[in-house]
């Protein structure tokens, strides 16, 4: 069950939000399905779903202005780094 996007979608329907809020939590609710796919295989260590789950996640904070770096700890597990760019 998807408590989350039910609370979100529940407070959305009993306030009313500006068109910037709609937007983010319609991409909150995007990125939160995503995540709890089927298809990430429950992004258990060393699966394919982690590392798909990790490229999601360092996309997301690249497209937010943040370097990121993937350090391999051991066969199968890596750590991601996530740094706020300079301006």
């Amino acid at each position: 069950m998807h408590v989350l996007p039910l609370y979100l979608l529940a407070s959305a329907l009993t306030q009313k939000l500006k068109k910037t809020d709609k937007v983010i939590l319609s991409d909150l609710e995007a990125e939160i399905h995503y995540l709890a796919d089927d298809k990430l295989e429950g992004r258990r260590v060393g699966t394919n779903g982690e590392k798909l789950a990790g490229d999601f996640i360092i996309g997301e904070f690249e497209k937010n202005k943040f370097t990121t770096e993937r350090v391999k700890i051991s066969d199968g597990c890596s750590l991601l780094i996530f740094m706020m760019a300079s301006k």
